[in-house]
């Protein structure tokens, strides 16, 4: 009996010992499914945007395929959420008429330039609130890439305002203008290219050099070698582009011209070019063209499958105030508060660009350019005590830049007094009617000019408006920087309100510069702008 019970005893320990040893295994094993679970929930945090396989995404192996000079930019905004909450949204499906019959209105056309185009509808025109995907929408991004030009800009969507070397004539075939390359010192500091990839939509407002840069962003997004989509809904001025809209898959530019500033005021007046109320500094627009643009609908390939989504509001707005149709009285803060605050009603927009201005032919007096540097500082205070939690405001100093290039244009390739001769910028060529081109920004040389024409550089083509394919680079650049810094979300904003202006000071310093592109490539190559990282997601 003894030995029998001593059996069972012994059988009974080695069962529990057994049932102990597969109980330990199975904890072990639990806890290996749970750790690898979280490792792969981590990984996929870092490496895609969203959940939703109907939007496209950015793995990590497509960002290393880009040069190592792209900013990422996803961080998730409170600012849209609670803005979207507080808003009363609308859908509103009416179409819109064409533009009334007004010979200064110009023509409301629809082109494409490569697949299918939107339609122009004929009932009335309504004015609707901006509304929102009922969707969440993927994280917002973007990516840009700095290259010396091994491939500059055609200035393909711009074909008015190329600056092609050698002799042109007009369109009469008379009056030659010889235009000249640029000295190597300035070529040095020209030679960059701008490449962006982003799924923002982004909306340039201004005159005529708004547009140009706008032109010069559809290349930098690909428009000109990818499968786009681009449609034209105005005209003006015969076939002057004034609203359009080009998408690269999930990119959206469009470009909304105005010869005066945005505001309620200039609700159904005359649109481009019919000029800019004088007294009140508003140019005309037409809500036709703003639901053509907020309505229209796109097709982004990059899904699978392919989707048809509609714009519907803008993340960006790139703000060129035109001066060459105002006066300088009329840009004022309280004008500048309006046109921001009426951008975001109209089209949604939560990041505005804001320009400084440029030197150009509208300065003609030493009263005027007093009046013209009081008014970029402005500007400047402007952006930088702008407070309002609906929208952020970022300065792209173009004006200060511009000095700097015409300053040393007038010192070294005109051998001009710039240090005795204050008025030295409002020394014009002659023989012109209207608005007489400034030596210092339009000339390459002195040498065997006459009263009416100088051999030209390619920095400007008539003292107005700008050689792209020289400067399109590094102002592209600026701006791909400015909006970086722009998309930091509400609460680190007022965290850490001096890095959001050290961060845009940075792009200033940077890109509206005199330093060599080599130099600046060089940095970027080597910080990799890791400071600059998280960014936002749209509401």
């Amino acid at each position: 009996m003894t030995s029998n019970s001593s059996s069972s005893k012994r059988l009974v320990r080695r069962r529990h010992l057994l049932f102990g040893m597969i109980s330990i295994a199975m904890t072990l094993y639990l806890m290996f499914l749970w750790m690898m679970t979280t490792t792969t929930t981590t990984n996929h945090y870092h490496h895609v945007h969203s959940d939703d396989d109907s939007h496209p995404t950015t793995t990590k192996t497509q960002q290393q395929q880009l040069l190592p000079l792209f900013v990422k930019s996803d961080f998730v905004t409170q600012q849209q959420q609670q803005r979207n909450k507080k808003r009363n949204h609308k859908n509103n499906n009416s179409t819109f008429a064409t533009d009334r019959n007004n010979k200064n209105s110009g023509t409301d056309t629809v082109a494409t330039t490569t697949t299918a185009a939107a339609t122009t509808a004929t009932s009335s025109p309504t004015f609707v609130t901006v509304s929102t995907p009922p969707q969440t929408e993927p994280p917002a991004f973007l990516h840009y890439q700095l290259y010396q030009k091994h491939r500059p800009y055609n200035i393909t969507f711009g074909p008015y305002t190329k600056c092609r070397l050698g002799i042109t004539y007009n369109k009469r075939g008379k009056k030659p203008i010889e235009r000249v390359a640029l000295p190597t010192y300035l070529q040095e500091i020209m030679d960059v290219t701008t490449y962006i990839q982003t799924n923002l939509k982004i909306l340039s407002v201004g005159d005529s050099v708004g547009i140009q840069v706008h032109q010069v962003l559809e290349e930098a997004i690909g428009g000109v070698w990818n499968d786009t989509r681009r449609t034209v809904y105005h005209n003006a001025w015969g076939d002057h582009e004034s609203v359009s809209v080009l998408t690269v898959n999930e990119t959206v530019v469009a470009a909304f011209r105005m010869t005066g500033l945005l505001l309620p005021s200039g609700k159904d007046r005359p649109p481009p070019n019919a000029g800019p109320n004088l007294k009140t500094g508003a140019g005309g627009w037409n809500p036709q063209h703003v639901q053509q643009l907020l309505q229209h609908e796109y097709t982004v390939a990059a899904t699978t499958p392919t989707t048809t989504r509609r714009i519907e509001r803008f993340d960006v707005m790139l703000f060129r105030i035109p001066h060459g149709w105002l006066t300088l009285d009329t840009i004022t803060r309280h004008n500048l508060h309006e046109a921001v605050l009426l951008a975001h009603d109209l089209f949604g927009v939560n990041i505005v660009v804001l320009q400084t201005l440029f030197f150009n032919n509208n300065v003609r007096t030493m009263d005027d350019l007093d009046q013209f540097h009081q008014t970029n500082d402005m500007i400047r205070r402007f952006v930088k005590e702008w407070n309002h939690s609906t929208v952020t405001i970022l300065l792209l100093d173009f004006g200060r830049w511009v000095d700097r290039l015409v300053h040393w244009n007038a010192q070294h390739m005109l051998q001009m007094d710039v240090v005795r001769d204050a008025n030295y910028t409002l020394q014009r060529l002659g023989c012109f009617k209207k608005f007489p081109p400034s030596l210092a920004v339009a000339c390459a040389t002195l040498e065997n000019r006459t009263d009416c024409t100088c051999v030209r550089n390619r920095l400007s083509i008539d003292g107005m408006h700008w050689c792209m394919e020289s400067m399109g680079g590094r102002i592209l650049a600026a701006t791909a920087c400015l909006i970086q810094c722009s998309l930091l979300s509400q609460r680190q904003y007022h965290q850490h309100h001096h890095h959001h202006q050290s961060c845009e000071q940075r792009c200033n310093d940077d890109f509206m510069s005199l330093k060599p592109a080599s130099t600046i490539i060089e940095s970027y190559h080597k910080n990799n702008h890791s400071s600059l990282t998280p960014l936002i997601v749209r509401g």
